[in-house]
């Protein structure tokens, strides 16, 4: 057992399956379990029950009739799958918040929905591996980054605000460096300790530390490290929207043209993940953002690419009657989802945004760009948008400017 998971273990913080989840995977600790139990345990929760039939039935080829009961669900996607999938919702359910500061318990599992979903999506169409697996794999992929947000929630929450915008590997390396152990390995550890089985464990380890599958490892776990890897740059498209790094369109790129797809052929399976990231976060309680179709953000992509930023066309053409005139708005949010949904709200009005990720920033921008109206989350690492307001206040400038401050 690796020594410094066993000093996490010993802080009695570690996180574990609520309710039905850790019922079943007591169940299927014994060797003489029955499936009857698993059914009985999983209909002890309507909400669970509900997710389980839906998943079943996206699995199913159309030629195949839906489930309807539990007991259809196992025998069409299996113990081991039933088992993960009863798991992750179970987390879903009961780990939406902590005391990490800096950790966005709602935007972590909005983005692992959304990788859960493109993940699921790329298995079936690629014929990599269970979609339903693919699924779980890629929901849970990110429990080593909670764990660490659940045990260490005031060291965690400064690791996060000195790694923000840097690689995974400096994540990782500062990780290593105050706990003896990164999030990759507590992940790996953790699920196999649940029960999950080797090859997904494994493959959540590669994926969770940046790293490709071994040789070693065979052809299940490459097969679900490719498409997690491919998954997480739909899912980051899906959260950022037309605010994604081109590095991760460029990525997307390549993986289109690696697995024989064409672009259109990639932008429609996305769309379709989009739409049911939507659905499955209207059934998890989880937020889901609007996302404009994937053949649009990927030419505007492009033509980033390709084009000095200061001759792009923002033109706007919707509420072209609205009374006021467009104006210059510097939206600031350390969260990217509410940033990203914030964003999308103003530009729909006709506006011009400016972004920030947090007050310090916020402030350099409000000098340089000289907003009209800055709208400014309160709690922000760095600098708050109390600290930014009062900042902007000593300067002639920002005097003049608006200032709304979200404190919802």
């Amino acid at each position: 057992m690796n020594k410094s998971f066993e000093e996490l273990r010993m802080t009695g913080r570690l996180p574990s399956p609520p309710g039905v989840g850790m019922a079943i995977l007591r169940l299927t600790q014994v060797e003489d379990f029955a499936v009857g139990d698993i059914a009985r345990a999983i209909q002890s929760d309507p909400a669970l029950t509900g997710r389980v039939l839906k998943l079943s039935n996206s699995s199913r080829r159309t030629s195949v009739a839906p489930v309807t009961t539990v007991d259809e669900a196992i025998q069409r996607l299996g113990v081991r799958t039933i088992r993960s999938v009863a798991l992750g919702f179970s987390l879903v359910s009961e780990l939406r918040e902590g005391g990490c500061s800096a950790f966005d318990y709602s935007a972590f599992w909005s983005e692992s929905l959304a990788r859960a979903v493109a993940a699921h999506a790329l298995s079936a169409k690629l014929d990599r591996g269970h979609p339903a697996e693919a699924y779980c794999c890629a929901l849970l992929a990110g429990i080593g980054r909670l764990t660490l947000a659940w045990v260490h929630p005031d060291d965690y929450a400064r690791i996060i605000v000195e790694a923000k915008n840097q690689s995974l590997a400096h994540l990782l390396e500062q990780e290593r460096r105050a706990f003896d152990i990164d999030h990759a390995e507590i992940a790996e550890v953790l699920l196999s300790e649940w029960g999950l089985p080797d090859e997904l464990t494994r493959a959540i380890g590669r994926f969770a530390a940046g790293q490709g599958a071994m040789p070693a490892d065979g052809e299940a776990v490459a097969s679900l490290v490719m498409v997690l890897q491919l998954s997480d740059d739909v899912a980051r498209i899906c959260v950022d929207g037309e605010m994604a790094d081109l590095s991760t369109w460029h990525r997307l790129e390549e993986s289109t043209l690696r697995h024989g797809l064409d672009g259109s052929e990639m932008h429609a399976i996305c769309d379709e993940v989009v739409q049911e990231w939507a659905e499955w976060g209207g059934i998890l309680r989880l937020p889901t953002i609007p996302v404009p179709s994937f053949a649009s953000m990927s030419k505007r992509a492009s033509l980033q690419a390709t084009t000095p930023v200061d001759i792009l066309d923002f033109e706007v053409t919707e509420h072209e009657d609205d009374v006021l005139p467009p104006l210059r708005i510097l939206a600031v949010d350390d969260e990217r989802l509410s940033l990203r949904l914030l964003t999308h709200h103003l530009q729909m009005a006709g506006h011009e945004i400016l972004v920030a990720t947090n007050g310090r920033e916020a402030l350099q921008l409000s000098l340089e760009q000289n907003p009209d109206i800055i709208v400014s989350d309160w709690k922000m690492p760095e600098m708050n948008g109390l600290e930014l307001t009062m900042a902007l206040r000593r300067y002639e400038v920002g005097r003049a400017m608006y200032v709304i401050i979200l404190t919802g």
